[in-house]
Order: C-alpha cells, then structure tokens, then sequence
C-alpha cells in the first residue's frame, strides 16, 4: 500500500508539471492528422516499452462562489473534471527525464451505474489530445457510481482501470469565515473518513501534510509553524482514492479526486 500510495504521489507531481499552462489545442496546419503523423509519433518511441498512463477524475465544488468545504453537496450535481497523461519511457528504470509524450494516443473514459462490469455497461467520453501527451473532455455534471480508465496507441496495448471514487467530503472544522490563532495548530476535521483513501492538508493552495490511514486523517492539522496572521486565507482538504497496475505492459493508474475548500482568519 506504501509503494502504491508513493507512485501515486509521483503521478501527481507530473501531472500539475504538466498542467501549467494547458490551454485549448490551436493548430494552424489545415491538414488532416493522416498516416504520415502516425508514423511520426512511432518513430519517436521506437525502443521505448514502458508507458505511464494516468487519468485523473476531479471535482472541486467550492470554486462555485455560493459553495465552501463546510457545505454538503448533492453528488449528482458537481461537475466533474476529466484530464490524462500518456507518456513513455526506454523501460520501468528510466527517468522522467527519458520519457516522451505518446500523442497518438486513443484515450477514453467510462461512465457506468452501480454494478457496471462489461465495457457495454459504461457511457463512452473520448479525451482529445492538447499537447505533449495531456489529454482532456469537457466537464460532466453529475458523479458516476464507477469509472473505467482505457488507453492505447499503435504499438502500445491498451491498459484498462476501474474506480468507484469515494465520497465527496464536507468539512466539520475550521468554519468559513472564523478567526483562528496562528499560536496553536489549525486542526482540519472532516467527514466521511474512508480507508483506502488519501488526504492532504493545503494552506492557499500549498501541500502541507498527507494522511492515509483513518487514524491518521483523524488528526489531520496544519503546524502552527506554517500559520502567518491574515485575514482570507484558504484551507484546502484534498481527498484521492486509486486504481493502480504495475505489470509488462507498463503503469497505469484511474485517480478521483475532490478539493474541499474554507476561507478563514488567522490571527
């Protein structure tokens, strides 16, 4: 489970390396991607036999300005964010920095009901590429009860992942809006805890500390080293649960994950 939730940290860092900056993909060669292109994008990887492929599932329901983390929220009605990575690497010792971006990639994700099992049970979104190997489709509304993750490329066998993502949380403490000593540590409670998850603390956006067993979540908090008087600032819960295969055809991985925010005062 350790190595499983350190790999999975990993995946984190290259998808926010990649992230920044991601905008809508501009092409301004009118011709159609034809077999030339896909040549290419092969000739690129020839020798390459590890690829990494990550699909992440996001949903962030405070960056509605009339929600914030202390709120329940309604499941069917948050808007979920579908972003992958696809790259490649010489083999399973190589660096980050030997890994290109497989951009001929078919990459999808599956929508299915609880129960779901046959790929024909799950709702089809393609995820259209936008530059060195991220990938990404337009927000859905509403959470499904299961995702399925599946990504190929010519040369490259597809690797499938199934999640049913955890449950939304709602933040019990700190409260929006209140006031908080910098001189004490700013503890973070939050319901549901779930095993086989994954937390961390945020202040303004900025990791602090990871917690990955109930007990641990239980007492989750922020130092009162990290805290600095100021009005406004913003706690951040994020919560991850994961799918995660190692084998020959490489590492591949489906992760949900939810943002919960609060504004506070620390004085």
């Amino acid at each position: 489970m350790q190595k499983k939730y350190a790999l999975i940290m990993c995946h984190g860092v290259l998808l926010l390396i990649l992230g920044v900056g991601l905008s809508a993909c501009g092409d301004s060669d009118d011709s159609t991607p034809g077999e030339e292109s896909v040549t290419d994008a092969q000739s690129n990887r020839e020798g390459y036999e590890w690829p990494i492929r990550m699909m992440d599932v996001e949903v962030s329901p405070d960056l509605d300005p009339s929600v914030n983390g202390n709120m329940e929220v309604d499941p069917a009605q948050v808007d979920v964010q579908f972003r992958a990575t696809f790259m490649i690497r010489p083999d399973n010792n190589s660096t980050e920095e030997e890994e290109v971006a497989v951009t001929d990639g078919t990459v999808r994700i599956g929508l299915g009901d609880e129960g779901a099992s046959d790929d024909a049970d799950f709702e089809w979104i393609e995820l259209t590429h936008q530059g060195d190997g991220v990938y990404s489709a337009p927000s859905r509304r509403g959470l499904a009860a299961v995702y399925r993750s599946q990504m190929e490329a010519p040369g490259i066998k597809k690797s499938t992942n199934t999640l049913e993502p955890a449950a939304i949380p709602h933040i019990l403490s700190p409260v929006q809006g209140e006031s908080y000593s910098r001189r004490e540590a700013l503890g973070i409670s939050f319901e549901p805890i779930e095993s086989n998850t994954m937390v961390e603390a945020l202040l303004d956006g900025r990791f602090l500390k990871r917690a990955s067993q109930p007990a641990e979540q239980e007492e989750l908090a922020i130092s009162a080293a990290w805290l600095n008087a100021g009005a406004g600032q913003t706690v951040g819960l994020k919560r991850m649960n994961f799918d995660l295969t190692l084998g020959s055809v490489g590492q591949s991985s489906i992760v949900f994950t939810t943002l919960r925010q609060v504004d506070v005062d620390i004085h």
